[in-house]
């Protein structure tokens, strides 16, 4: 129980930090001297960065559903 708290929180660290990172890359994006800079910007950096780190997030809430279930503490003990 101990080890899926702990799990839950780090997930919960992960959420915060990829809002912080999609916030600094779309003040970044936001930035961009003239129009086509920042659409440059959005194409290239904001877009693919968001795209992980959405990846990232659905993959950590599908694990943390399977830590939850009925048998995953023992599913976390072998990790």
């Amino acid at each position: 129980m101990l080890l899926q708290v702990a799990f839950s929180l780090l997930v919960l660290l992960a959420c915060v930090g990829g809002i912080v990172l999609l916030a600094f890359m779309l003040t970044w994006q936001e930035r961009g001297a003239s129009a086509h800079e920042r659409q440059r910007r959005l194409l290239t950096g904001v877009l693919p960065v968001a795209g992980g780190v959405v990846g990232i997030l659905l993959g950590l809430f599908f694990l943390l559903m399977v830590v939850w279930s009925p048998g995953g503490t023992k599913l976390l003990a072998r990790l």
